[in-house]
């Protein structure tokens, strides 16, 4: 999925214009991604890859805060 939606960033318009240049979004999602697989082999692999990577997408996609529930969980408390 990651692989997806990075295929065709070069045809993205204005990359000029980012809030983040693109460099900097490589490295924060490439050492998200090393540390967690780092994470998943000192652990010994408790989770299948497949539920690991699907970790990995949700928090690139949504944040890790939403993706972890934090945010729900701290909005039904107010």
């Amino acid at each position: 999925m990651i692989d997806n939606m990075f295929r065709n960033i070069s045809n993205i318009p204005n990359m000029s214009n980012l809030n983040i240049p693109l460099e900097v979004m490589t490295q924060f999602i490439s050492s998200a991604h090393l540390g967690v697989i780092r994470y998943w082999l000192n652990t010994d692999m408790k989770q299948t890859p497949e539920e690991i990577s699907s970790m990995l997408v949700q928090m690139i996609l949504k944040g890790p805060l939403e993706a972890s529930g934090l945010i729900k969980n701290i909005m039904e408390q107010k």
